[in-house]
């Protein structure tokens, strides 16, 4: 079981990070070592990669779009719902 103080990492492609995530567009971060703040807006959708101050150590590359779908298939879920 993963502890609840260790969120999973988030991936991302450099389209979608901006939306996401308090960066600039474009910001490549391809070695999740830089902690950024989630949008506060969806900070309550996303509490498996939220950490307790509303950060969380993102990884977004141009180099794997093939491993985003399927974060893409859940973000194009959630928009469905109106988020």
């Amino acid at each position: 079981m993963r502890e609840a103080f260790r969120p999973f990492a988030p991936a991302v492609t450099l389209r979608e990070a901006p939306r996401w995530f308090d960066i600039p567009a474009g910001t490549e971060m391809p070695y999740m070592i830089t902690t950024v703040d989630v949008r506060r807006e969806y900070r309550n959708q996303l509490p498996a990669i939220t950490h307790a101050d509303g950060s969380a150590v993102l990884r977004a590359s141009r180099l794997f779009q093939p491993i985003v779908i399927i974060g893409w298939s859940i973000s194009r879920k959630l928009d469905s719902r109106g988020s």
